[in-house]
């Protein structure tokens, strides 16, 4: 038996090389190791089969409606041309196969003795994906077959039924709603016991060089059960399938190569060139649309990993900062998402799920404040004025929760916490989980549901600084005048306090102190070097922590800024997770913060050094985090913020700010 499997690729191909493969059929409902192709927001993705058995169709959908991710099915639209005793006319297994994959749309196309078959998936909208095959006959003789499209359903707690729209699946674990329906007088059959379906059409005839199309819509939504999945499927064809291809591909290479001119051109090549390709994919994959309880779309961190099917606080204002170039409404969305869920105190909850029954939000911490970042980003793309005065309120409002619930001493630097009076939430907050700096970590309790670390963190300061420089410019553009000299007097103050209370002249490093700032927590991490992203510490801190942060000894490894220097004791580069690996958004923060001091020739060495050991893996998906000794990709794949960091540190772009050091 004969597979002739070709290359795979997407967007641009570049020498042969695929920047994402989109290849594999699942062994079971739970199976996590295929890369899945997603888009407009879809909570269903595909893959291209790599089985014989399943040849005819595409794999999945892979559902993330249900129980935090499950194949429906190996593939449950399958395709074949049969004659009037039902059986197959073409030999699938013995074509000529070609695989591939663009920015919106997966083909694959096969090749036998008299046919030529080739078969797209486009998503239409966020809620119905199509498939249309099209065959040509490419024989000396005419060809009669009955078309047929069958598949069936391996996911329990699955029901199938028929109504006037097609073929309906309701789920017991969701929700959600799905359809399988085509266009036309498909005489549709439905085997209960087995969950299968055939959908067959009359004899059809086809001519030497004549050709014909078939198509089916795939739909899986949320709501009243009102929809019409046959909609956007008439509407596609009416308007043209094929012109409706060619518009979102070329759409989408608009996007990229706007991206990719903004690229310096040291850095344009072929493996950046893949690497900016595969950032765009991910976070293309990884987006949701507005559904159950999150009104507003944005991006989960990961569509691959178990737990990571919601929105995360810190993570969305990374995924924002970076879309508002790219998409800016789904940036404004992005934002909102997580503000829908702000308490009336101000708090914002470091994770929000879709269906709650999977897993709980999470109220026992934030995440580090960097919305007023992502914020800015979307006004100084959009100016849309209308957004800033909505969300500002907000925005002030959770900016100054921290300085109620989390300065239990009230000397004006905040601490990491909990409303939950754990440990381990408190150190969640901070987002650098198990970070060494909080081994030994106690708490204090500062009010009613506020508990702080009892340790004061140089990261969170200087975050919050940051953020109180993008509302000084919200602040002018909104006219709010009294409230931009506030703020101007509040960050001069905290600036001072920072550069004072954080910063040891012996090993010219900022660190972490005890409540009364007289004592150092001297672990050399990443939470120094925000204060050079923040702007906050002076230029000639700044100028004596370049050294350390060049050290190959320390910060300056293989794959540069690891969450932990790399000489201290308790260093894990490979399973350490915030005790050694590289986190792409610290590198993106040691990188800018080192432009915005003006020390461009260092941030541009740093720059090629990351980017040259990033692609030595040129196969392998965008990963949570990194060995900074080898640059192999750990923990979680197609990882949302290293896509984003990737096109921030790609484009070597930031908002000047106004520090107090320049």
């Amino acid at each position: 038996m004969m597979i002739c499997l070709l290359l795979l690729f997407i967007g641009q191909l570049v020498n042969g090389q695929s920047a994402f493969n989109y290849i594999g059929t699942p062994d079971s409902t739970v199976d996590r190791s295929i890369s899945c192709f997603s888009d407009q927001g879809a909570w269903f993705a595909y893959s291209l089969p790599d089985s014989v058995e399943f040849l005819s169709g595409f794999s999945g959908p892979f559902l993330m409606t249900q129980q935090n991710g499950r194949w429906i099915s190996p593939s449950l639209s399958r395709f074949d041309l049969v004659d009037d005793d039902g059986e197959s006319i073409f030999n699938w297994s013995e074509a000529k196969l070609k695989q591939h994959c663009k920015l919106s749309y997966l083909q694959q196309s096969f090749r036998g003795e008299q046919l030529e078959i080739t078969q797209q998936l486009i998503f239409l909208n966020d809620e119905t994906a199509c498939i249309r095959v099209s065959i040509q006959n490419k024989g000396e003789k005419y060809l009669k077959f009955k078309p047929k499209w069958y598949g069936h359903i391996d996911l329990q707690g699955i029901q199938i039924s028929t109504d006037h729209r097609g073929l309906k699946i309701i789920s017991d674990n969701s929700d959600a709603i799905g359809f399988i329906s085509v266009p036309g007088s498909g005489s549709y059959k439905i085997r209960s016991k087995t969950k299968s379906y055939e959908i067959l059409y009359s004899n059809a005839v086809l001519q030497p060089e004549e050709s014909v199309s078939f198509y089916i819509g795939q739909s899986f939504y949320f709501g009243e059960d009102d929809f019409d999945p046959r909609q956007p499927l008439q509407n596609c064809i009416a308007k043209g399938f094929d012109e409706f291809l060619s518009t979102s591909e070329r759409e989408k290479l608009i996007t990229y190569n706007s991206l990719w001119k903004k690229v310096p051109l040291e850095w344009k090549s072929v493996p950046n060139k893949r690497l900016l390709t595969k950032s765009l994919a991910t976070l293309q994959n990884n987006w949701r649309s507005a559904a159950g309880e999150l009104k507003h779309g944005g991006l989960f961190p990961s569509y691959h990993q178990k737990w990571f099917h919601g929105f995360w606080a810190w993570d969305s204002w990374k995924h924002a900062a970076a879309l508002a170039g790219l998409n800016t409404e789904l940036a404004r969305e992005q934002i909102l998402a997580m503000y829908d869920f702000q308490l009336s105190n101000g708090f914002v909850p470091d994770c929000v799920f879709r269906d709650t029954r999977d897993e709980k939000h999470n109220y026992r911490n934030t995440k580090p404040p960097l919305s007023a970042w992502a914020i800015w980003r979307v006004y100084a793309h959009s100016q849309d004025r209308q957004f800033l005065k909505e969300v500002y309120p907000l925005l002030a409002k959770y900016h100054y929760w921290w300085y109620k619930d989390r300065d239990c001493d009230q000397d004006g630097i905040c601490e990491y916490g909990s409303t939950d009076g754990t440990v381990v939430a408190a150190r969640w907050e901070s987002g650098m989980d198990n970070a060494v700096r909080f081994d030994d970590s106690f708490l204090v309790k500062g009010g009613q549901d506020a508990w702080s670390l009892g340790q004061e963190s140089v990261d969170l300061n200087a975050f919050l600084f940051a953020e109180k420089q993008y509302m000084i410019k919200m602040c002018k553009e909104l006219g709010l005048e009294f409230e931009r000299l506030r703020l101007l007097v509040e960050a001069q103050k905290l600036a001072r306090q920072i550069q004072e209370q954080f910063w040891d002249e012996e090993t010219q490093w900022f660190y972490d102190t005890d409540l009364s700032g007289d004592k150092f927590i001297k672990d050399q991490g990443p939470e120094a070097w925000i204060t050079l992203w923040a702007g906050v510490a002076s230029v000639e801190q700044a100028e004596q922590m370049l050294p350390t942060l060049l050290d190959t000894s320390k910060f300056y490894t293989k794959l540069p800024f690891p969450s932990l220097s790399a000489e201290h004791e308790k260093f894990e580069p490979a399973n350490g997770y915030w005790r050694g690996p590289v986190w792409l958004d610290q590198a993106y923060f040691a990188i800018a913060g080192m432009r915005r001091y003006s020390f461009e020739k260092e941030a541009n060495q740093a720059t090629g050094r990351l980017l040259a050991n990033l692609t030595s893996d040129r196969g392998s998906s965008l990963r949570e985090n990194y060995n900074p000794l080898t640059a192999e990709g750990l923990k979680a794949e197609h990882f949302s913020w290293t896509a984003s960091s990737i096109i921030e540190i790609l484009t070597a772009t930031d908002e000047p700010l106004s520090s107090s050091g320049k």
